[in-house]
């Protein structure tokens, strides 16, 4: 039989309350993604661990209390369903779909395309 009393309890296990994305935090999370990206490889942020890092910090900054994780997760739902909303549009005789932060999410890979561009 295992030692129970090496088994943390529920209330030392108790973890924080899950973060709401609202829709002001999601843009601002879009905005802040854009300038940390474009620096992701520097000596200000030398990794993507960093990077989220840095960018939960700032959201911090703005009374916006979310882990490095809850960013990252966040933005990989955004970055999914932004790719899915294109796919969608490219397709014919398909039902036009809507996403809601269209217009923030091209700005960030607009500049990826024209950083692409002008590295070589």
């Amino acid at each position: 039989m295992p030692n129970t009393s090496a088994l943390p309890s529920e209330s030392t296990t108790a973890r924080a309350p899950e973060f709401r994305w609202s829709h002001q935090a999601t843009k601002i999370l879009i905005e802040v993604y854009g300038t940390f990206k474009r620096k992701l490889g520097s000596f200000d942020v030398k990794n993507s661990k960093m990077m989220w890092w840095k960018i939960s910090q700032a959201l911090l900054d703005l009374n916006i209390k979310v882990t490095p994780n809850n960013c990252m997760n966040r933005w990989r739902v955004l970055e999914r369903n932004y790719k899915k909303y294109v796919d969608n549009q490219r397709q014919t005789g398909r039902g036009r779909t809507f996403f809601e932060y269209k217009h923030e999410m091209e700005e960030v890979f607009l500049k990826k395309k024209i950083s692409i561009l002008n590295c070589c």
